[in-house]
C-alpha cells in the first residue's frame, strides 16, 4: 500500500466559538504557545510524511496566505 502524501486542511470556518480572539483574525492564525495554530498543523504533518496540502479558506483568507 502506497503511503499517504497529501492532506486537506480544513481551515474555512468563522471560528465563531473561539470569540473574541477571531473577529480580526482567522481561527487557523490564532496564536498557541507564539505560533499561529496553522502552523502547528502544517509542521505536524510535513513531519508525519506528508508533502502536498491544501488548506481550505474563507474568513480572511489573505491573512493566512500571506503569512
Amino acid at each position: 500500500m502506497a503511503a499517504v502524501e497529501k492532506a486537506v486542511i480544513m481551515a474555512g470556518g468563522f471560528g465563531t466559538r473561539l470569540r473574541p480572539l477571531t473577529m480580526e483574525i482567522p481561527k487557523p492564525m490564532v496564536p498557541l504557545a507564539g505560533t499561529p495554530m496553522m502552523e502547528h498543523i502544517v509542521r505536524l504533518l510535513v513531519r508525519h510524511g506528508m508533502r502536498r496540502m491544501l488548506a481550505v479558506l474563507y474568513f480572511h483568507p489573505d491573512v493566512i496566505t500571506s503569512y
